[in-house]
């Protein structure tokens, strides 16, 4: 029995449309980026990781340093991976303080609901600030990670949330 050749398609659905169905058949980043590549558009480009990630905080602190305002470098996950002395000044933390966070308090998302975090206090100054900050933070983490519900570190980091 002869093979049928491979057609090219000639009209791809757009990238919305290949993103809609992704969605809809509940595909992961991995399965969601095959269909993109299939239909001619680019994947999503996974996260930077290992000594990529190294890299980019080393080049992101020496920028920080010169940047007169409150400033944070976070990951995919939201953790919290280096923050100026600005942030550090209206804080009122010293740097000894803030390295001596625990890495599973030092994340965005974490600090705005335990008590127990050192900028609790900080950012729960006004109920009404505090809900909309929140808000506006769990909407970010939710939008940049659209993509990535299905993933295995997403559904761990949001479990984690939960405890």
């Amino acid at each position: 029995m002869p093979s049928s050749p491979v057609r090219e398609v000639k009209k791809p659905p757009s990238r919305d449309i290949v993103m809609t169905i992704a969605d809809y058949l509940e595909c992961d980043l991995t399965e969601g980026n095959r269909l993109l590549m299939t239909a001619h558009h680019d994947p999503i480009q996974p996260y930077r990781s290992g000594e990529a990630l190294a890299t980019f905080v080393q080049v992101a602190r020496k920028v920080m340093q010169f940047v007169p305002l409150p400033v944070y470098t976070i990951n995919r996950d939201w953790d919290v991976l280096d923050v100026n002395e600005c942030l550090l000044a209206v804080a009122s933390i010293a740097r000894a303080e803030y390295e001596a966070i625990p890495a599973e308090m030092r994340n965005v998302i974490q600090m705005m609901f335990d008590p127990r975090s050192p900028v609790y206090h900080l950012l729960y100054l006004d109920h009404e600030r505090w809900r909309c900050f929140a808000q506006r933070n769990i909407y970010g983490f939710k939008v940049q990670n659209a993509y990535c519900e299905r993933e295995s570190w997403y559904i761990e980091q949001v479990a984690r949330w939960w405890e």
